[in-house]
């Protein structure tokens, strides 16, 4: 009988080892906002930091704190951007090299047209004009105009986004007789001067987008490997099934709606950003419980956030 050993390195070799794993990786920093259920006793924190590199993948960083403290205090979210050296790279975490002089920083104002109302820049032909509110010592500004939006259902390898294509397309823009829904309420609550729309139909393979919304398959994650490699693995499948370079190519704003079982939150979403994730019905929570539940009002908030470019804190 053939004993097996334990694998183990000598202490140099391991360093070698995470040096190689090192790398350059230049990406800009986003915050995330975290919604719970209000029953959840195990709420982790309400919201945390990542970096959404050039290819699309958000990675959560993991020790923000390494960040020199003029820059960490004075972080604008979708607006810092970086370029880390001696990175640590895996699949859901970026974790930046101990030496304050292996990363490099800017301010990219213009990286997205969205970005503009909230910096106080100039409109551009698809952005119109901006009105200010304030609310509990936050200010917001809000745009006038059309931003597409597409909701996306997930086929992972062990479950499956609940709802429908077509019923996520319903909840969202009421493309099936459902009054209450995400465009009713937004273009209510702006008089009809900010519209969410479907993102336009779009031929793909295996899957199509239809009334805004799709579906991708990730048959190579499963819920147990949690929502950061998946939400990742999502924003791959979009790409390669739409033939595009990025998810915003497809429309402004995207919403996954991953299967039950993946995410210990109900919601959350970036500041600033594209993307807003949810846990399975969640994704029809709007539409569903509008008129009598409480926890409403944190989603309906907290797809403002993600949906809504101009607010900041």
């Amino acid at each position: 009988m053939t004993r097996e050993w334990p694998l183990t390195f000598s202490p140099l070799f391991q360093t070698y080892l995470r040096r190689s794993l090192r790398q350059t990786v230049s990406c800009c920093a986003i915050e995330e906002h975290i919604q719970y259920a209000q029953d959840d006793e195990s709420n982790g924190p309400s919201s945390t930091w990542a970096c959404e590199l050039e290819d699309g993948r958000i990675l959560t960083i993991s020790n923000i704190d390494r960040l020199p403290p003029a820059i960490r205090q004075r972080l604008e979210s979708g607006v810092d951007c970086f370029t880390f050296r001696e990175a640590l790279v895996t699949r859901t975490q970026l974790s930046m090299s101990r030496n304050a002089n292996n990363l490099s920083h800017e301010k990219r104002r213009n990286r997205r047209n969205n970005l503009l109302g909230i910096l106080g820049g100039q409109s551009d032909a698809n952005q119109d004009n901006i009105f200010d509110s304030r609310e509990k010592g936050h200010r917001r500004r809000l745009e006038e105009g059309t931003r597409t939006v597409l909701v996306v259902r997930v086929i992972a390898s062990d479950n499956t986004t609940t709802a429908s294509q077509a019923a996520l397309s319903d909840s969202v823009f009421g493309t099936n007789g459902d009054a209450v829904n995400l465009k009713s309420q937004y273009s209510a609550c702006s008089y009809g001067k900010l519209n969410f729309v479907a993102a336009p139909n779009r031929n793909g393979s295996p899957y199509n987008i239809a009334n805004g919304a799709t579906t991708v398959t990730t048959l190579s994650t499963s819920t147990g490997e949690g929502d950061v490699e998946m939400r990742n693995d999502i924003t791959a499948a979009l790409k390669s099934q739409f033939s595009v370079n990025a998810a915003t190519d497809l429309a402004d704003y995207v919403m996954y709606c991953l299967p039950p079982g993946t995410m210990s939150g109900i919601a959350y979403a970036f500041v600033n950003s594209w993307m807003s994730v949810y846990d399975d019905r969640y994704c029809t929570y709007l539409s569903t419980q509008v008129k009598s539940s409480d926890l409403l009002v944190s989603i309906s908030l907290f797809i403002f956030v993600s949906l809504h470019p101009f607010y900041t804190s």
